[in-house]
């Protein structure tokens, strides 16, 4: 790495290899590597920074394209959806409990109503998470 930073003449502490040489410096451009090899560093970042302006460009407009075609992302939506199917379905169970141990007739079926209405909203939500 001292040998890469002596032959581009690169003296910044902060920043140990500098920018990447310009294409046509073969030998320059064989040492960076080298020395980017002994930094332990990653290839695939490697492969990032070695990308002129108009080459990075291009790959942001192949990233809006794809972006533009891609289907939206539902990742949290569908997590929020099952959280809460999970919930009705919970407290379906609960109150078909409650509704079995209940001694007053009213109150039994009133429980009923209600873990059958929580019930099918829980199915509802399912069928939502199905779909996205």
């Amino acid at each position: 790495m001292a040998a890469y930073r002596e032959l581009r003449g690169h003296d910044d502490p902060a920043e140990a290899l500098g920018p990447v040489p310009k294409p046509g410096q073969v030998e320059e451009f064989a040492a960076y590597r080298a020395a980017w090899r002994a930094l332990g560093r990653p290839e695939i970042d490697r492969e990032h920074l070695e990308l002129s302006n108009g080459q990075l460009r291009m790959r942001i407009r192949a990233y809006e394209r794809e972006l533009a075609a891609a289907p939206r992302y539902v990742a949290n939506e569908l997590a929020g959806t099952r959280q809460s199917a999970a919930e009705h379905h919970q407290a379906a169970a609960l109150q078909r409990a409650e509704a079995a141990t209940a001694a007053d007739e009213e109150q039994r079926e009133r429980l009923a109503a209600a873990a059958e209405q929580s019930g099918r909203f829980g199915e509802l939500l399912d069928q939502r998470a199905e779909q996205l």
